[in-house]
């Protein structure tokens, strides 16, 4: 639907734009904007700025992407761009601080521990991703799955199969941990296994 205001769901796009409270938490600067669309009508939502980056795992705008938050270079609350998402206007934008501060916290512990099995988390330069990724390390040279393979151990549990191989190859050798859904995302079912 189109008004004085432009679209109806543009966070942007108003009448006119109020920063209503700001927020600085864990390296990122957080503000609750109004775009007000009439007499009567306004849309909420907040903005986020990380302060901070690391070339090295997690970032913050992997949790921004996941929680919602679509990037938006010509943000009109926070100079520079901020991720950004519409909100209900008696959203506490306290709450979301100190929630987006011990959840990055968490995230950040639990990319240290994918690190020590041996898996990195990708999608590093994507502040749009919906999802955080980790790929096995390749410090042997190698797949996976070139070269002499001899199965250790197997287990499973309700969601996933798991594999220990140790794998012979021409890259060198090591322990291969291998992990399979028994119920593939449906965007992959129908592919070979």
């Amino acid at each position: 639907m189109m008004g004085w205001g432009g679209r109806s769901d543009d966070v942007h796009t108003g009448l006119r734009t109020n920063a209503l409270r700001k927020e600085q938490r864990a390296g990122i600067e957080l503000v609750l904007g109004q775009a007000v669309l009439g007499k009567d009508r306004s849309i909420y939502s907040v903005h986020a700025r990380p302060s901070t980056f690391s070339s090295h795992g997690v970032q913050t705008t992997h949790l921004l992407a996941a929680l919602g938050f679509r990037w938006a270079e010509d943000c009109k609350f926070i100079v520079g761009g901020a991720a950004c998402r519409p909100v209900a206007e008696d959203f506490d934008l306290g709450a979301l601080a100190d929630a987006l501060e011990k959840g990055y916290a968490l995230l950040q512990q639990a990319g240290g521990h994918l690190e020590a099995c041996g898996y990195e988390v990708v999608d590093a330069d994507n502040p749009t991703a919906k999802f955080i990724f980790a790929r096995p390390i390749e410090r042997l040279g190698v797949d996976g799955h070139t070269g002499a393979e001899r199965t250790l151990k197997q287990s499973e549990d309700d969601v996933f199969q798991y594999a220990l191989s140790w794998i012979d190859g021409p890259g060198g050798r090591g322990f291969v941990t291998h992990c399979r859904a028994k119920r593939p995302p449906r965007a992959m079912r129908g592919l070979p296994s």
